[in-house]
This record gives structure tokens, sequence and C-alpha cells, in this order.
């Protein structure tokens, strides 16, 4: 596994595209049966909230407390 960062503000169409060329160039050199994927993401695919709760109760009566009406928007 590969993976590149890049500075913010950089055109990640363009980056992805430039990496995916390089990947093809390099590709003769690889096994038969290697198949190279370029996925691009940024830390906006990563939650930034995570919550936990823990109850005495069971986890369908927890589940129907957490989303009662009044946590409802």
């Amino acid at each position: 596994m590969i993976m590149a960062s890049f500075d913010y503000g950089n055109d990640t169409q363009q980056l992805v595209a430039d990496v995916q060329q390089a990947v093809n160039r390099a590709r003769v050199q690889l096994p038969d049966d290697v198949d190279p994927q370029v996925v691009a993401g940024s830390t906006d695919d990563v939650p930034t909230v995570v919550l936990a709760v823990t109850s005495d109760q069971g986890q369908q009566a927890l589940a129907d407390r957490l989303t009662g009406p009044s946590y409802r928007t």
C-alpha cells in the first residue's frame, strides 16, 4: 500500500488524475494478478464527533430513548 498526502487547497481532481497516470505507467512492472486502485479521500470523510452511551436498560429501550421525540431534529 502506498499513501500520498498533499497540502490543503490543491486541485484534488488533478492530483488524483496525476497519481492515476503514474500508477498506469508503473503497471507494466507489477505482477499480473495485481489490480492497483487510486482512491481519494479527505478528513471530511472522517466523523468529527463520536458519541457512546451506556445504560442499565436493554439495547432497544436505550435506542428508543435516544431517538425519542425530544432528541429528533
